[in-house]
């Protein structure tokens, strides 16, 4: 009995050893895995924490975006309203402009139909907008005009060029008045045309201002070639008539000292180069006319070639008692031209400076260097220039109100001007006024 009361509470004794075995595994296990939830559910608190941080940034981002989006369309819609006003204060402003202008406005399509013209227009011609659209406006033109206007018109059209003429436009009360007109391209942002826009302006008064100056022009140059033809006649008959005279001395017999003869051979010596040189002029300005005057340039000395005209000069000079100034520099300065023409440059300054240098008077010849360009300078103390004749001194046929009467046709200098151009050179001419001389400078490019 003893022994079974022993047995008994061992048995229990290890139920109850193995009841708390299996409760404290039990409650480790159960702890584990409170502890491994409470570490789950902590991650999972940072990662919920993360997101809803995620999210806040995310709609702040979204609320600043559509903030930036409503203030830029209401920036646009108070922009686009302030410009919609402008448009019309522009609009405004050129409607007036247009009615109130002396600048006669007019817009047409890409075409060439008008679709726009200005009131002023439409007042002067007396069309009405609805007939002057299109082509109406046609009508008001001159019909000697309207066929060249229309033509140059579609030129342009075609050509898609700037247009401008001159016109006769009838006015309201059956006047019709030259105007001008310019019409250019209005292209897009791609270059390509839509529309033209223009302008007309009248200058029906400047054209008759034109026409009495053209007048004036014609007839102040027939009035010129008629002084010319009688000038040429007196001039070319002068040594001639001294030639037939002195050749009926001889042939009479009149003469039968030799020195008698040989002063009559020089008169007609004299006179035939003098008959030479006008023919020569008046051939040269006829070759300059119809641009048939040419050159054979090579390269020469300037200075050689003026001593050579000085040369030519110097018994006219002689008889005048003129005083010849020329610079002796020996050393040479070349230039590329003509021979015969820089010496016949030369020659007509000179001859010119003679002319109308009075007795005992000087003339200075200078052939200088100056930078890249050879100079000739010729200047006299004789008549000089008159500040109003000298913007012609250059020109065919002109000669200054002298004191005293010269020979000559005119053409010396017009001759000159035409030579130093050809050269590619410049020529110039100053005076003090009457009485104080002048000077003339030739350029030439240094070869």
């Amino acid at each position: 009995m003893a022994s079974f009361r022993h047995s008994v509470a061992i048995w229990l004794a290890l139920a109850v050893a193995s009841l708390l075995a299996i409760g404290f595994f039990a409650y480790s296990q159960i702890e584990r895995t409170v502890a491994l939830a409470l570490v789950a559910i902590h991650f999972a608190g940072i990662q919920v924490g993360a997101e809803l941080k995620r999210r806040r940034r995310a709609e702040t981002a979204r609320q600043d975006t559509l903030a930036s989006v409503e203030q830029q369309v209401l920036d646009r819609t108070e922009a686009l309203s302030r410009a919609m006003g402008d448009i019309k204060v522009s609009e405004q402003q050129f409607r007036l402009i247009a009615e109130l202008s002396p600048v006669h406005l007019f817009r047409a399509t890409a075409d060439g139909e008008a679709i726009f013209l200005s009131p002023g227009l439409l007042a002067v011609s007396g069309l009405s907008a609805a007939t002057a659209r299109g082509f109406g406006w046609m009508e008001a033109v001159h019909p000697d005009d309207r066929g060249r206007l229309l033509t140059g018109w579609h030129e342009a059209l075609q050509s898609q060029v700037i247009f401008q003429a001159e016109f006769r436009f009838r006015t309201v009360i059956g006047e019709f008045r030259w105007y001008r007109a310019r019409v250019v391209p209005d292209r897009d942002e791609s270059g390509t045309i839509v529309g033209w826009v223009g302008a007309a302006v009248d200058l029906h008064e400047l054209h008759l201002e034109r026409a009495e100056e053209a007048r004036g022009a014609a007839e102040e140059a027939s009035r010129l070639k008629d002084e010319f033809l009688a000038t040429a006649s007196h001039e070319l008959r002068t040594p001639l008539n001294a030639i037939v005279g002195w050749i009926h001395v001889l042939q009479s017999g009149a003469l039968p000292d030799d020195e008698q003869r040989k002063h009559a051979v020089d008169a007609i010596d004299r006179n035939a180069k003098i008959q030479t040189r006008l023919i020569e002029d008046l051939l040269d300005v006829s070759r300059m006319i119809q641009g048939r005057l040419s050159l054979t340039v090579a390269p020469l000395d300037l200075r050689a070639v003026v001593a050579a005209a000085l040369d030519t000069v110097k018994p006219a000079a002689a008889a005048k008692q003129i005083t010849l100034e020329v610079d002796k520099d020996p050393q040479p300065l070349t230039v590329i031209g003509d021979q015969h023409r820089l010496q016949q440059i030369a020659f007509n300054l000179l001859a010119n400076a003679v002319k109308y240098t009075p007795k005992g008077g000087t003339i200075d010849v200078r052939v200088d260097r100056t930078g890249s360009r050879a100079t000739l300078r010729v200047k006299d103390s004789g008549e000089g220039i008159d500040s109003a004749f000298l913007p012609y001194v250059f020109e065919p046929f002109r000669q200054g109100a002298l004191t005293t009467m010269r020979s000559g046709l005119g053409l010396g200098l017009a001759i000159v001007r035409r030579l130093v151009d050809l050269h590619g050179g410049r020529l110039t001419a100053s005076s003090d006024g009457v009485g104080a001389g002048a000077e003339f400078v030739v350029s030439l490019s240094l070869a």
